[in-house]
């Protein structure tokens, strides 16, 4: 006769599964596979057959992530190129990983006996756990649509508005931005000559007085650098709300 009782093992799991759940702010419902299946790495998967690792639900929230940052930043009012970065900033593995390090990821994966005695947990793990995280959310939330329950604002929205721009981490990504390297492109583009800003020293650090196609602005910082990334941000948005030259 099969016990109905639970291994410690398994207890353990529900219990990190229940945890984490209340990290993220998300309930999986009485069925958490999804949950269990996304924080399952392929180390873990392959030691017991018929266990599915986290890679396809990471192909999943990949794509559901782009779109969804996509839907989020879009302004009409910026210009194509600066939106392109940030959303660029937002999906790259190191926003990922600080996203996966805010949340503690680090102590919920679950990895084979050679990871644990190997490298542990690595910082790209961490990255690919939360694509998968946000591709389970995603289909929990196709799940209960289709079973008549409203999800709106989707549970992705709410998971990277908590966890990308209330943690602070997508306005860090955002500071990254290289707005020169987009202004610089812009010209390419419209086929206008590179006026090479030089900025000069000021008051406070430099600035950057300089006119592009009819927009001017002063760009500002404690560096020459700063300066030059400050004017190329203001040029570039001065595009956008004003309309291609």
């Amino acid at each position: 006769m099969v016990s109905d009782v639970p291994s410690v093992e398994e207890i353990r799991l529900r219990e990190r599964l229940k945890a984490l759940q209340a990290i993220i702010g998300f309930d999986f419902g009485d069925d958490a596979s999804l949950l269990r299946r996304a924080i399952e790495h392929s180390s873990a998967a392959n030691e017991e057959k018929g266990k599915v690792s986290n890679e396809s639900l990471e192909f999943l929230g990949d794509a559901v992530l782009y779109l969804t940052i996509t839907r989020m930043l879009f302004d009409p009012r910026e210009p194509e190129g600066v939106l392109t970065e940030k959303r660029k900033g937002l999906i790259k593995n190191r926003t990922l990983l600080q996203v996966g390090n805010a949340i503690g990821l680090r102590e919920f994966i679950s990895v084979g006996r050679s990871v644990k005695v190997g490298t542990g947990v690595t910082d790209n793990m961490i990255s690919d756990t939360v694509e998968a995280l946000i591709g389970a959310i995603y289909l929990k939330d196709r799940q209960r649509l289709s079973q008549g329950s409203e999800t709106r604002p989707s549970s992705v929205e709410r998971f990277i508005g908590r966890w990308f721009f209330d943690t602070g981490i997508a306005e860090r990504a955002f500071r990254e931005v290289d707005y020169i390297s987009v202004l610089k492109e812009w010209c390419d583009e419209h086929e206008v000559e590179w006026p090479k800003p030089d900025p000069h020293p000021a008051a406070e650090g430099f600035e950057c007085d300089l006119e592009l196609e009819g927009h001017g602005a002063v760009g500002k910082g404690r560096s020459k650098k700063s300066a030059r990334e400050d004017w190329a941000r203001q040029i570039l948005s001065a595009f956008g709300q004003e309309g291609d030259p």
